[in-house]
């Protein structure tokens, strides 16, 4: 089955105001542009719509509004981590918990997806842009969660994550549809790396050159989402999903090439010390499980879970992880612990809280 073919806004940089004054935008408007037609059809289609001076006033102003009053009682700092609030009833607001995890704060920053490392963060945030298009601004902050720049992109807030050494930056959203169970029927992702030093776009995963079996590896229904950053800060690894199958990308940042490594690898998360990935198993459309794959044996471990597992995952340290479990009798999400043995059970680490970021 053909991909549903997505007219890309191009993403665009906006440099943000310094200050400590942030913003929040209540709601998601769910919209998307479906275009059928031939791999040259979607080839000609791909023109990118042009991001207005209005929106980039948006993305600035946003820099200005405050959320919430409140000011960190300190910057983020090792030992620390990020995670969104999800409390029932309150907006999505990023959470600095200290490392004896009872001590914690309320930062200044509403997003739909946090991530931060090497002393540069990236929040998304969904924003309407009209005439049925669907914006998203990624938003850079430093280790006092001042805003210093902004990317304009397009689609629903997805994922995030940063290199360690805090140059590099990756976001995914859903240019169509909202979950990844669709992914190459009804809906579509988009994944762009950028450089948060330099403010510029490296560029979306679509433009990059992938190879399987060492030969050129090309099809109209690509879709990549997931990307996790080796500790080189220039290696990456992503999912790809083509033609039913669910493959896992190994890439070079410097040379805009990606190169088929695995199947059924979905979502990849390296450890701390670059041995293994965790990543989240699909049973069946709609249903995951956590997993680690061992990258030198390329052995897998499926983690003692017994409940849905859709997200990112994030290590703890080199034996641990944390990701999001749904708890739907009390309709609420709790971050939990779980040691990647394939033995050990999972334990509520932190309560009403998504997008774990641990802080090294």
């Amino acid at each position: 089955m053909q991909k549903s073919k997505k007219v890309s806004v191009k993403v665009s940089e906006v440099d943000g105001v310094t200050s400590t004054k942030v913003w929040m935008f209540g709601g998601i408007v769910c919209a998307s542009l479906l275009i059928g037609g031939g791999y040259l059809g979607w080839t000609a289609m791909r023109q990118q719509p042009r991001i207005t001076s209005q929106t980039q006033s948006q993305a600035n102003q946003g820099n200005n509004e405050a959320a919430n009053p409140q000011r960190m009682i300190a910057p983020i700092k090792p030992g620390s981590m990020l995670m969104l609030s999800q409390k029932e009833g309150e907006e999505s607001q990023v959470k600095l918990v200290e490392a004896n995890l009872t001590d914690s704060a309320i930062a200044p920053l509403g997003c739909n997806r946090v991530y931060f490392a090497g002393g540069n963060g990236l929040c998304l945030v969904p924003q309407g842009g009209g005439q049925g298009v669907q914006l998203m601004f990624a938003r850079a902050f430093d280790s006092n969660f001042e805003v210093k720049h902004s990317f304009v992109s397009e689609g629903l807030p997805s994922r995030a994550r940063v290199s360690p050494n805090g140059r590099y930056g990756a976001f995914t959203s859903f240019v169509t549809g909202h979950n990844y169970e669709s992914v190459g029927s009804t809906a579509s992702t988009k994944t762009v790396i950028v450089d948060l030093t330099n403010k510029t776009t490296i560029g979306d995963l679509e433009q990059f050159v992938v190879t399987r079996d060492s030969k050129p590896f090309k099809a109209v229904d690509f879709n990549f989402w997931g990307v996790t950053f080796a500790n080189d800060n220039n290696t990456f690894y992503a999912t790809l999903s083509s033609a039913g199958e669910i493959l896992l990308l190994k890439g070079d940042v410097s040379s805009k090439t990606l190169n088929v490594i695995g199947k059924n690898i979905e979502c990849p998360s390296l450890s701390p010390d670059n041995s293994k990935i965790a990543f989240k198993k699909r049973l069946k459309p709609g249903d995951w499980r956590p997993a680690v794959l061992d990258l030198t044996t390329m052995q897998e471990t499926v983690l003692n879970e017994q409940r849905n597992v859709d997200d990112q995952i994030e290590w703890l340290d080199n034996s641990r992880v944390t990701y999001e479990i749904v708890d739907r009798t009390q309709n609420r999400k709790h971050l939990v612990a779980t040691p990647i043995d394939g033995r050990g059970e999972a334990t509520i680490l932190i309560q009403d809280a998504v997008s774990p970021v641990v802080i090294r």
